[in-house]
């Protein structure tokens, strides 16, 4: 057997790959910059070949990726998406072998939670993918994982000391914390309205005029310190907040969407009939 290609910085991307079970991974570039801890070089935003599956001219992540078995797919520099898709061994670019496996230990754990596979890529076990609402189609859009540390459990944090005002402004009543951090990749940056189930039951509904932006770093995936206070976003600490406690409880959650135009009244006729328990404004 070959030597096992040196991986360097790019070893939490052979981590992550190495122990996801699926033939097709669609992924962001920032969700591989979560898994890696730092940025990609400007080159990978900027010049395609950079996500060539070439492992001459010093094209060290490509040998990582092949050194897991995956080759990239589908670049789409615009839009900052790939595809990573499984290949056998003898489909590899020659000149690169796959390592022996390596032990399933808590590294993989911590290093497949800071990416989330979208449902096409990591599909969800004994789980459609689309559910109706009072006769209005959701789609299944991901998993809600918040980030984990080494021993599995969701990190925890507490934005609220970095607020300039935060001596003389006080907390709103669900900015005590302590919250999570998640990534939801590629959500329409459009208007609709979102639900939320816990273990396949519905817990919460709420709308957007930007889908993308209200799951963003911005909204509910990172707390804002200023979003703690009176005068902040108070539900985006609330729905965190309980997105936490439900990953604590081991709870599969996952987001759903229905994109209208128009998105208040579907809203308001799913929290008066069906009573998500997170939903607290009726």
């Amino acid at each position: 057997m070959k030597d096992q290609p040196r991986l360097g910085k790019y070893e939490p991307l052979f981590q992550h790959l190495s122990a996801l079970d699926v033939p097709r991974w669609r992924v962001t570039f920032l969700d591989i910059e979560h898994i890696l801890g730092f940025r990609l070089p400007k080159s990978a935003r900027t010049h395609r070949p950079w996500w060539a599956n070439q492992t001459d001219r010093g094209h060290g992540q490509a040998r990582v990726w092949q050194a897991a078995g995956w080759r990239t797919s589908m670049v789409d520099m615009k839009t900052e998406t790939l595809v990573f898709e499984r290949v056998e061994r003898n489909a590899l670019t020659s000149g690169s072998s796959r390592p022996p496996s390596l032990e399933k230990s808590r590294r993989h754990g911590h290093a497949a939670e800071h990416a989330q596979p979208d449902a096409e890529a990591a599909p969800i076990p004994n789980a459609a993918r689309t559910m109706t609402l009072e006769g209005q189609v959701f789609q299944r859009s991901a998993r809600i994982t918040p980030e984990a540390g080494p021993d599995g459990r969701p990190m925890e944090y507490m934005p609220q000391s970095r607020y300039v005002r935060a001596p003389s402004t006080p907390l709103n009543r669900h900015g005590a914390g302590p919250f999570c951090r998640f990534a939801v990749p590629r959500l329409p940056a459009a208007p609709g309205v979102y639900a939320i189930t816990v273990a396949e039951k519905l817990v919460y509904v709420g709308i957007a005029t930007n889908l993308r932006r209200r799951w963003g770093p911005s909204g509910y995936a990172q707390i804002q310190p200023k979003n703690c206070f009176k005068g902040g976003q108070s539900t985006n600490c609330k729905v965190n907040h309980a997105i936490l406690a439900a990953t604590q409880g081991r709870l599969a959650i996952d987001l759903w969407i229905h994109r209208t135009g128009h998105p208040r009244p579907l809203e308001e006729r799913l929290i008066d009939v069906l009573a998500p328990p997170w939903n607290d404004q009726r």
